[in-house]
């Protein structure tokens, strides 16, 4: 993993992730899926091709494993992934990307009244709730892990994936692409069978999570992304391994939702796509001429630094909106012009307000992560300690 395949792999990927003008619109369109979700269900109005906003968070996790990779590789000479101040500069950086607007967004639902009521003998109080989410522990806690207004349940998960990140990127250069992803697979098919979420309530499970917020649970479309950048950074030789179809059958284990067996069958016509060098080509020359051709889309950029803060905080709208203007019309359900008249609202507002916070708190604490792991040299280095005397 030392090179981009110079025409394949520089066609995709070009010079840095940031000029990756597909992973803008990806990130844009999967949080308005999400929104576009909960606003119908607000309404109780369905569009049939929004049938979960899963798939869209599956795809903010899909996109979240190929950047960590892609940037780890882009920085391996200054920071080499054996090094325990690489890892450390990488945590730094990543809760400065989450956790300020995070924060912020959760001290204001709360002085809005806007944060489920602690209850006895369920929740714990205000202060212990609000440590857990302060920490993102609640994810590992079944009854808090959806217990919140906004959608922070996908944050835990997020960071449980930072904390071991910089170990699976070895464990993929040590074991190669495919058996690292057979790995992960095979984890993520135990857990699935040990641990029900969504609608497996009522099975037979050693555990029940609301939502999916430990990490086995979704590890598998995580290293999807990895394994997207791997293929990015090799070309078709990391590609090859038999390891990949011994995962098909144990991938399909962990489909639980519908959108799962599509998304199955994408990533395997890809891996047999990617396979053949001809079509391999015309794959990467026609992402090109997409790229070529999103480039110059306006406001891409800008609406795509504002995705995170568009999930976050929709759902104080929905609620401010729609619940408090009482925006329902029963069991009927509301027309399509309705639905369309409430999303734009909520979209509007939701993007407009996601620039602000983008610009007064994500930029500011971005910054900040990244001055502190510049400055920051810990743990020192053995090139670093001084030499004893001869």
């Amino acid at each position: 993993m030392e090179a981009l395949p110079s025409a394949d792999g520089a066609r995709l990927a070009s010079r840095s992730t940031d000029t990756i003008p597909l992973i803008d619109v990806i990130r844009v369109l999967a949080a308005w899926m999400v929104v576009a979700w909960h606003t119908g269900g607000a309404v109780n109005y369905r569009l049939p091709i929004f049938s979960s906003a899963s798939i869209a968070v599956d795809v903010f996790m899909n996109v979240s494993g190929f950047l960590m990779l892609y940037l780890f590789w882009e920085r391996r000479h200054k920071e080499p992934w054996e090094r325990p101040s690489t890892w450390f500069k990488f945590y730094v950086r990543r809760f400065f990307r989450i956790a300020p607007l995070y924060y912020v967004v959760l001290l204001g639902v709360i002085a809005l009244r806007l944060a489920p009521p602690p209850e006895n003998g369920v929740s714990p109080s205000l202060w212990q709730w609000l440590l857990l989410r302060f920490s993102f522990l609640f994810g590992f806690i079944p009854h808090l892990s959806d217990h919140c207004l906004i959608p922070d349940w996908s944050l835990t998960l997020e960071m449980q994936f930072y904390c071991c990140f910089p170990f699976l990127a070895l464990a993929l250069r040590r074991l190669g692409a495919g058996l690292f992803f057979f790995c992960c697979v095979v984890l993520s098919g135990l857990s699935g069978l040990a641990v029900g979420y969504y609608h497996d309530a009522a099975r037979n499970h050693l555990w029940y999570f609301p939502q999916p917020t430990i990490l086995p649970l979704k590890l598998h479309i995580f290293a999807v992304g990895m394994v997207i950048a791997t293929a990015v950074i090799d070309g078709s030789t990391s590609m090859k391994s038999k390891w990949f179809l011994a995962a098909l059958p144990v991938y399909l284990l962990t489909c639980k939702e519908n959108f799962l067996w599509l998304m199955a069958a994408v990533y395997w016509s890809a891996y047999a796509i990617y396979g053949q060098s001809r079509v391999r080509s015309y794959l990467l020359r026609s992402v090109e001429m997409v790229n070529r051709a999103l480039r110059g889309l306006p406001w891409r950029q800008k609406l795509a630094e504002c995705s995170y803060g568009t999930y976050l905080i929709h759902s104080v709208f929905i609620v401010l909106l729609l619940d408090r203007f009482r925006w329902r019309s029963g069991n009927r359900g509301n027309s399509l012009g309705q639905y369309l008249l409430a999303l734009v609202v909520v979209l509007g507002l939701t993007t407009l307000t996601s620039w602000i916070l983008h610009e007064w708190i994500e930029k500011p604490g971005i910054d900040l992560g990244r001055r502190i792991a510049q400055r920051l040299r810990y743990p020192p280095q053995a090139s670093d300690a001084p030499r004893a005397p001869q």
